[in-house]
């Protein structure tokens, strides 16, 4: 048996791994999901990984290939422990005079690290979707990014004084002190903040249909030395989370619940956090693009190359 500590959110499809329901084969799993305080142990927790603190666990699909590119060795399981659309995640003042995301140009907009994967894919919606730049607007992070990354000359990056949390964005925008807030953390909006976009849902399949994509923010990722060292860990850890996936409708919230019907009606396709297919190719390819031209990666990454060997592009 081999024993191996990996970093967890807790979610429905990685409840049962996290209680110990599912065991991956010739493992002893030990899973940390406290990484502290507030909401910035996502940050953490990849930290912990990218300095190889821990054996591996969810990470940052947009930090995983800026890491990649910069020689990093850390490898992907076709595992996707995080995705979802971002129009939902854009938020403003209840009484902002912000009637879409066109009105963002000019404005102070909080995210709580530039380089976090859904501000990543913030940024591309607000490009291509609504014509706003990332030079257009004013940025305030709570946090600041992972080691070896850094924003694009030309863009406007503030630090948040007084918090690291990431709600404090949040909190700052309901006071009116910043104008809007870009986070997939708020659910439902709270008191003092409302959705840029209302229909935000139809706007998600309309852009899904027409890219094919469903946006990835976070993979599983192993030491790279641990898969050539033990190479049957991939397969072991993948099937595991498979049969996590399975369990994950006993765990499921009502608006999880509700979610997962909408993905499957409108978009025609179940959840499924374990299948390596076209639209988990076209999606890390448009998140690598998006990256490249940025100017975030250090070079130019083969998407397919950051995945273990098995994780081949199958139909669906």
């Amino acid at each position: 048996m081999l024993d191996l500590t990996l970093g967890l959110s807790a979610k429905p499809h990685t409840r049962a791994i996290l209680d110990g329901s599912v065991q991956p084969a010739g493992l002893r799993l030990t899973c940390i999901n406290d990484f502290g305080t507030g909401g910035n142990v996502g940050t953490e927790r990849h930290r912990r990984i990218l300095a190889g603190e821990l054996a591996g666990g969810e990470f940052s699909a947009a930090s995983l290939l800026m890491a990649r590119s910069r020689g990093a060795r850390l490898t992907a399981l076709p595992v996707f422990l995080a995705r979802g659309f971002c129009h939902r995640s854009m938020f403003c003042r209840t009484d902002a005079p912000i009637q879409g995301p066109a009105d963002l140009r000019g404005k102070h907009v909080t995210v709580h690290r530039y380089n976090n994967t859904v501000a990543v894919w913030m940024r591309a919606v607000l490009q291509s979707e609504y014509g706003v730049s990332a030079e257009e607007i004013h940025w305030y992070v709570s946090e600041n990014d992972l080691d070896g990354e850094g924003a694009p000359t030309g863009v406007d990056v503030r630090r948040i004084v007084g918090s690291s949390d990431h709600r404090y964005g949040a909190e700052l925008v309901a006071a009116g002190k910043l104008d809007a807030v870009l986070e997939a953390f708020i659910y439902e909006p709270f008191a003092g903040i409302r959705r840029i976009v209302p229909d935000h849902r139809e706007a998600e399949a309309a852009w899904f249909h027409r890219t094919g994509a469903l946006p990835i923010f976070h993979v599983l990722v192993l030491q790279s030395y641990l898969l050539e060292q033990h190479p049957w860990l991939a397969d072991s850890l993948t099937q595991a989370f498979h049969e996590a996936q399975r369990a994950a409708p006993r765990f499921y919230t009502e608006s999880q619940r509700a979610e997962v019907d909408w993905q499957a009606s409108a978009l025609g396709r179940p959840p499924d956090s374990c299948t390596f297919g076209e639209c988990e190719r076209r999606s890390l390819q448009m998140l690598h693009d998006l990256l490249l031209g940025e100017g975030l990666l250090a070079r130019s990454v083969a998407v397919e190359s950051v995945f273990t060997s098995g994780a081949r592009v199958s139909p669906g």
